[in-house]
């Protein structure tokens, strides 16, 4: 196996046999060297050489896929996953910080690549691919002299990229992104400019105790469906957008789904497209991927009511040894 080909065959391979096969291959390459792996959606080196941490080179032994990504409004998506538009050409690992229009500009990422990184004193070699195996998958390999070494600067790069700096660290579906509006915006809300559907107790902002009420809110109407589906469609690339008779036969056929299943059904369906896109020679369109999940869906709101139905209620325990109100316990 030369080092040219590594990344090449080892992106023909299954997808779930490419850690593998390319921690033996390193390994059988690089005895001598200690290696260390992972997928840790803070490890974005570039984010943190781009603050001066460290330096990078792409090797010169091995075509180097590098991404171009322009920091507009691809970037603020309302709820995508980061680790999904980035493997389908949207967005890095780590996104960065949100920025203002008159800040956005080109972003080069690698995504399958073999970089020289120099950190202190100490040199490394990492390779960094990207796939999609039922779901985005990132992972990287680290070449070292030591295995300390490689350790410590895996745990210098995420605890720099993990740090809060005048931002939100936001966890979203297995990756994270620092966002600095949303932490501006958090500073200057009150309860007296945040809107809620339905009537919100009084008391619950008194209330120096855990919340212990449930507050049902009712399901969207066609109309408010309608709106939800049209909103997310039209932040959808043009070769995914519904059309105007889609999104009617959508929003008839998710009755009874709330605007959490329906963010479900956008994130979940489109997944499935890409999964299905590498694999088929003629690919399903998204109306079709969304009709798909809409079943897939609905039998996961079946399964969830009957499972809450089948949980006692707080009034129906009262009076049974071990119970108390506010406090549960189980009698030894």
């Amino acid at each position: 196996m030369h080092k040219e080909q590594l990344i090449r065959e080892a992106l023909s391979l299954p997808t779930n046999a490419i850690e593998y096969y390319v921690s033996q291959i390193l390994a059988d390459m690089y005895s001598q060297k200690a290696l260390v792996e992972g997928g840790d959606g803070l490890f974005d080196i570039e984010e943190y050489a781009g603050a001066g941490h460290c330096t990078i080179e792409q090797k010169a032994i091995i075509y180097n896929q590098v991404v171009t990504y322009y920091q507009g409004q691809e970037m603020s998506l309302p709820g995508m996953m980061p680790g999904l538009l980035r493997l389908s050409g949207i967005l890095p690992m780590n996104m960065g910080p949100s920025v203002t229009e008159a800040e956005r500009k080109l972003i080069d990422r690698a995504k399958n690549a073999w970089l020289e990184v120099q950190w202190r004193d100490s040199t490394f070699d990492v390779v960094v691919m990207n796939w999609f195996h039922m779901g985005p998958v990132y992972h990287y390999w680290i070449l070292a002299d030591q295995v300390e070494t490689a350790k410590a600067f895996l745990q210098e790069v995420c605890r720099w990229n993990g740090e809060v700096r005048g931002e939100m660290l936001v966890f979203d579906s297995g990756c994270w992104r620092k966002d600095a509006t949303l932490f501006q915006s958090i500073k200057g809300a009150t309860f007296n400019n945040l809107v809620m559907k339905g009537h919100l107790d009084p008391s619950i902002l008194d209330r120096p105790s855990r919340f212990d009420r449930k507050y049902p809110f009712d399901l969207p109407e066609l109309a408010e469906r309608l709106a939800y589906i049209s909103m997310w469609n039209g932040s959808l690339k043009p070769s995914l957008q519904l059309t105007e008779e889609g999104i009617a036969r959508l929003g008839g056929i998710t009755e009874g789904f709330s605007f959490a299943y329906l963010k479900e059904l956008f994130l979940s369906s489109m997944m499935r497209w890409i999964a299905v896109e590498q694999k088929e020679s003629i690919p399903e369109t998204m109306q079709q991927a969304m009709e798909t999940q809409v079943g897939a869906l609905r039998e996961q709101m079946m399964s969830a009511s009957t499972l809450e139905a089948e949980v006692p209620s707080e009034q129906s325990l009262l009076g049974m040894p071990g119970f108390m109100m506010g406090r549960r316990f189980i009698p030894r």
